[in-house]
This record gives C-alpha cells, structure tokens and sequence, in this order.
C-alpha cells in the first residue's frame, strides 16, 4: 500500500512504500481542532467566530466570509491556515461585524459560531497547538515525540519554486508559476509589471510561498543534522528526510532569513552548504520591492512531544503544537512498525 495524500504534490518526487497505512480517503477521515485559549465579553471591536470548513483551504474559507459580508480582506484575523482535504476547525476575528450578520453566512462547506466580542483580533501567537483524528486501518506504535518536519502540505505544487524566484527577485519567473485571475489581469495592461502582479495576491499568500522556501531548506538541513548523529541502521531515508529509530537531542534550527545568526556551529555549516548549493545568500531574503514581506529569523525545535495519542474504532487521536504536522507523524508511525 502507498500513504494516501489525495491532491497533494508528493514535494519528494517519490513513492512512499508504507507498511499498511491508508489514509484520508475522504476529508472526514482526517479532522483537525485548533487549541486555543481565547478571552471574550459581551462586546468589542473582533467577533471572534468558530469556524468549521470541509474540503476548502483557510485562505478560500476568508474569500468566502469577505465576500458575504462585502468587507475587506484585512478586516479578517486568524491564527494558522488550516489544508484543504481535511474537516478543520479553527478560531477567525472579524473587525466591526456583529452577531446578527453572521448569521446571515451561508455556505455549503462552512459551519460559523458565533463565540463573543473582544478588543483584539485573533493571531499566530493566540494559537497553542492542533488536536488531530485520522481515520486508521490498525492499531499503531505509540509515538511519543518526532522529528519536527515541515509536511508536503507547506509546499504543495509549486511554492517552494514560487518562493525562491521571490527571494531571487526574478518576480517574472514567479508570477508565471502562480495561477490567479487578479495578476492575470494585471498584466493584461501592463505585461511587464511584474511586481506590480504579484502585489495584487494576498499577502497571507505571499508570505507562504516565502515560507515554503524556507521550510524546504529546513528539512534539508534538519535531515542532514540527524543522518550526522545516527549510524546507518538507526534512521531510515524517505526521499529528502530522515526518520530516526532512536532519540535524538531537540536543538533549536533557525528557518534562515538575512537577519540570521548562527549559534550552532554545526547548523551553520549546513545551511551555508546547502546555500551555496541553491545559489542564495542571506542578503537575498531582504525583498525591498515587497517590504511588507520581509521575513525575519525563527527558530523551530527539532523534536516535539506528540501528546494524547490514542486509537480507538480505528480512529487515531493526538495533539501536536503548533506549526508541526500530522502527515510527519504517520510517517514517523511508518518507521515505528
């Protein structure tokens, strides 16, 4: 059997042999709640609302609640985009909308709660991690903490190319990649304004094709990292990834930006390798054209801890923190039998 990823790319141009796992036949068969500890009274500039969606990704989801409520994009908050094929639930502000219009929403892929008012709208930061139910076909290992990896949902099609010709500032190259109706007109009237076509795209958007780039590096080094710690016969190689059969010390590896400051030795060699390899310096992350999307170090650990792991009547459940990634998991549940 292969792992069963419906519409997704497969970032690593291969075929993952695995064991026995099916999965996500359908969006039910894989469901993610966000956790989130939010604060409300009885009024406010943010509706803070519960939002469940199905086969639809967050940022569709926000083109949906912005046209229905003629607002416009930046009246709208939220703390992480949520995939397609799943049914997710997440937590969205909506400056200066109340109750009685939201109630008024109605969409086929979409359930609103309404939760309460508050004088903040909702952010990354509000997000403290993401409970998951995956539809099993056995009984798994108990996996108690993994390898922090960035999934292929990050990358989907084409962002990771989309997100280096940014940085690369061949803003041509990206927006031929990129497929939306608002860049297309764009340049209907000006066929060389390239930057001025990809400006027409939400920001959120840009930001995650960036992302992706960064992330893609950040397997590659983290990979790299771990296959330097383990004999051969304790990991295990899946395309560009490196799944351990034994514990590895969590470090901290930056996802590298032109603000980036090495205090591991070891990491900087790898990622000044790796640089090399894409051609890309540090100074290239500093985009002047877009300076709205700059993006700046973080730091992300490179083992988590996976809590609440259970399964019963085939259903798997587990929570992860945030920005970490249940299609890693079933990978790491892949190695473990």
């Amino acid at each position: 059997n292969l792992i069963q990823f419906p519409n997704y790319i497969n970032f690593f141009n291969i075929n993952i042999p695995m064991k026995k796992i099916i999965l996500k036949q359908t969006p039910q068969d894989f469901i993610v709640e966000e956790i989130i500890n939010l604060k409300t009274s009885k009024e406010g500039n943010y509706a803070y609302i519960k939002l469940t969606k199905e086969n639809l990704n967050t940022l569709d989801a926000v083109k949906i609640l912005e046209a229905q409520l003629r607002i416009p994009r930046r009246f709208i908050s939220f703390a992480g985009l949520k995939d397609k094929q799943a049914v997710t639930t997440q937590y969205i502000s909506i400056q200066n909308i109340k109750e009685e219009q939201l109630n008024k929403i109605k969409h086929p892929q979409i359930q609103i709660q309404f939760i309460g008012y508050s004088n903040k709208p909702i952010s990354l930061g509000t997000l403290e991690g993401n409970k998951f139910t995956i539809t099993l076909n056995f009984k798994p290992k108990t996996i108690a903490e993994m390898v922090n990896y960035f999934g292929e949902q990050r990358f989907s099609k084409n962002n990771v190319e989309i997100g280096k010709s940014i940085i690369k500032k061949d803003f041509k190259k990206a927006i031929e990649l990129i497929d939306n109706y608002s860049s297309t007109f764009h340049l209907k009237d000006k066929p060389n304004d390239f930057i001025g076509a990809i400006k027409q795209i939400d920001k959120k958007l840009i930001s995650l094709y960036i992302n992706s780039y960064q992330s893609y590096l950040w397997n590659k080094v983290a990979s790299e990292y771990i296959k330097s710690k383990l004999k051969k016969t304790e990991y295990i190689e899946q395309g560009l990834l490196i799944f351990t059969k034994k514990k590895v010390k969590n470090i901290e590896i930056p996802l590298v930006s032109f603000d980036t400051e090495f205090k591991n030795k070891e990491i900087e060699k790898l990622y000044t390798n790796l640089l090399e390899q894409e051609n890309i310096s540090l100074r290239d992350f500093l985009i002047r054209q877009f300076p709205d999307q700059l993006p700046i170090t973080t730091l992300r650990n490179l083992i988590v801890k996976v809590k609440n792991f259970s399964w019963k009547n085939n259903k798997l459940t587990f929570t992860l923190p945030k920005g970490s990634y249940a299609t890693i998991l079933i990978k790491h549940i892949e190695v473990a039998e």
